[in-house]
């Protein structure tokens, strides 16, 4: 195209010199419109020379820092990534100081940009949270990947994905200047006084919306956002107007000893973009605390699960009820000896000791001695969408729907989901980095055991253990690599096509061939865009067919109508040079 831009400008200096106005430059026209619109074909495919899809233009971030406890749940998110099919790419955003990164073992947990450690940029407050801003902005500064995909999906590291998300689905509707996001009704200072004190504009607070958690981006956006993410998680970290005793911001720990809001970095957040006149499409449902029971369809079957709060599973007078009962449950009822089957917090692994050892990726220790806990099988209810513990989908068309009596099965089948996700992601990962054999634990299974202590009663306990069920290999692997340039990455080969299962493999047929019934792997198995994709790759090609036609046209015009035309300047212009040439 340079080159052939290049011929064009030399025509046009020598026809100047000679005073010919020739129209003979005009036939490079359809030339010019057929190189245009191979570009713009190729641009819409993929380096194989497939059509480009729309699932395949994501790219999923999270900040992590290089702590034990980060580590086991990146493993488990990034294998969650890979099971159930997720579209692009996926990076870790690790933030480490260089001291601690020359002896930090687990650069290959997965695709990786290093960014420096921010949870001390204030001498005065050590504040980890300054991790997820900061390693935003350096990524999308410095990371020549951040603008390659079209779309950026944050996420939190202790979630774990159940199905791939896209703006094509599930209501996750994003496009320049719109953010999709999750709901956070506990940022009242959208709404109270505070929002004025950090967002003067009054023009700009119309953006304000309570929302954090995850975010799919247009890529421009985030990259327009993150120095104001950053900026104002500082300023409300620091202003003392926010701090105890100003109830304002919704945050619950607050107190006078630790006077500065937690959640400074979500306000940050919302109020950062709200300058960068970003909006957003508010999504209730996408995600699911774990241990916490859907409220409707959409939270019954998440995308995503987030276990950052305790989880626990009771039952009533004794009595096992199936599917457990909740604590709320329990608190409002009349039954007095409730008792605790089975529970989990995420912050018992970041203090240690016992089975919950911090370090889940060293290869010296077992993983048997510090395996999560799973939920045995005995507390799965029969109408939480699944038929037993296997995992497979009832055949009924409500299979998927809450009723008023599968609310609280439900919940307990997404914590099974969840422990077993978590254990199969630090199992993943110490198969490729220890040798640790994964089908003794994945398929031969431990044995689980739930232990019966007694709730607000002096109930002694009994034990019940149940063989913990056999897990089905994902259908297929996501695709893409991840980062290449200024990342560490992983030698694992995630995409689908590496994935391949030998004809003599020792595992059960019924694993070897399983397969999902996710609506969201249909898409994903799609050798075609979306809909809305394919309309407008098939208006792109009529595009370049068109213009390569009217150029030509255009050409045949000129030869034809003006052809006399230019030849009669021509031979005036020679008589004219000879005349010159002659003087």
């Amino acid at each position: 195209l340079a080159r052939c831009l290049a011929m064009c400008a030399e025509g046009r200096a020598r026809r100047r010199h000679s005073g010919r106005p020739s129209c003979a430059h005009l036939a490079s026209l359809p030339l010019l419109m057929a190189i245009l619109g191979s570009l713009l074909v190729s641009a819409s495919s993929n380096a194989d020379g497939h059509p480009r899809r729309e699932i395949d233009d994501y790219h999923y971030i999270f900040s992590a820092d290089c702590k034990p406890y980060m580590d086991w749940q990146s493993a488990a998110l990034f294998q969650s990534w890979r099971a159930v099919g997720s579209p692009g790419r996926i990076t870790r955003l690790l933030s480490c100081d260089e001291q601690t990164l020359s002896t930090y073992a687990y650069l290959d947990i997965m695709p990786t940009h290093v960014t420096p450690r921010f949870d001390h940029i204030d001498p005065n407050d050590g504040y980890a949270a300054y991790n997820l801003p900061g390693s935003m902005l350096h990524f999308m500064e410095h990371n020549e990947s951040a603008l390659a995909s079209k779309w950026i999906v944050k996420l939190d590291a202790d979630m774990i994905i159940r199905k791939p998300l896209t703006v094509t689905q599930g209501g996750l509707d994003a496009s320049p200047g719109t953010v999709a996001a999750g709901f956070y009704g506990y940022l009242v200072g959208v709404d109270n006084e505070m929002a004025a004190m950090f967002v003067e504009d009054p023009e700009a607070r119309k953006n304000l919306a309570k929302v954090g958690g995850w975010e799919i981006f247009f890529a421009s956006d985030l990259a327009k956002a993150a120095p104001l993410w950053f900026e104002y998680t500082k300023k409300v970290r620091t202003d003392p107007r926010a701090h105890w005793p100003f109830r304002g911001t919704g945050d619950v720990f607050i107190t006078k000893e630790s006077p500065r809001p937690w959640i400074s970095e979500m306000y940050g957040y919302v109020f950062g973009t709200a300058i960068a006149g970003l909006k957003h499409n508010v999504v209730h449902s996408t995600q699911l605390y774990a241990g916490m029971s859907p409220w409707d369809d959409e939270s019954f079957d998440p995308f995503l699960v987030h276990y950052g709060i305790n989880v626990e599973i009771f039952a009533a007078n004794g009595i096992d009820a199936t599917g457990g009962t909740s604590r709320e449950a329990m608190d409002s009822a009349t039954h007095k000896n409730n008792i605790l089957l089975w529970s989990w917090d995420k912050h018992r692994e970041l203090q240690g000791g016992g089975a919950f050892t911090k370090n889940k990726l060293k290869c010296d220790v077992p993983f048997d001695s510090m395996r999560f806990p799973e939920v045995p099988g005995e507390l799965l209810g029969d109408d939480d969408g699944v038929n037993g513990v296997d995992g497979t989908r009832n055949g009924g068309s409500n299979s998927l729907k809450l009723t008023r009596s599968n609310g609280e099965a439900r919940r307990v089948r997404v914590v099974h989901e969840l422990m077993k996700a978590l254990n199969e992601g630090v199992l993943a990962y110490r198969e490729r980095a220890c040798g640790e054999a994964t089908e003794s634990h994945a398929l031969g299974g431990k044995a689980s055991t739930v232990k019966k202590e007694p709730h607000a009663s002096g109930t002694s306990g009994t034990s019940v253990t149940v063989k913990k069920p056999q897990p089905k290999l994902p259908r297929r692997l996501g695709s893409g690599e991840g980062d290449t340039q200024g990342v560490v990455s992983t030698p694992v080969d995630t995409s689908a096509e590496s994935v391949e299962i030998p004809e003599d493999s020792d595992l059960p047929s019924e694993i070897v061939h399983a397969k999902t019934n996710d609506s969201s792997q249909l898409l994903l198995s799609a050798k075609t865009p979306p809909t809305s994709v394919t309309e407008q790759n098939e208006l792109r090609n009529v595009w370049v067919l068109v213009s390569f036609v009217w150029g030509a046209v255009f050409v045949w015009v000129c030869v034809v109508f003006w052809g006399k035309y230019c030849r009669r300047r021509t031979r005036g212009g020679n008589v004219v040079r000879q005349r010159v040439e002659w003087v």
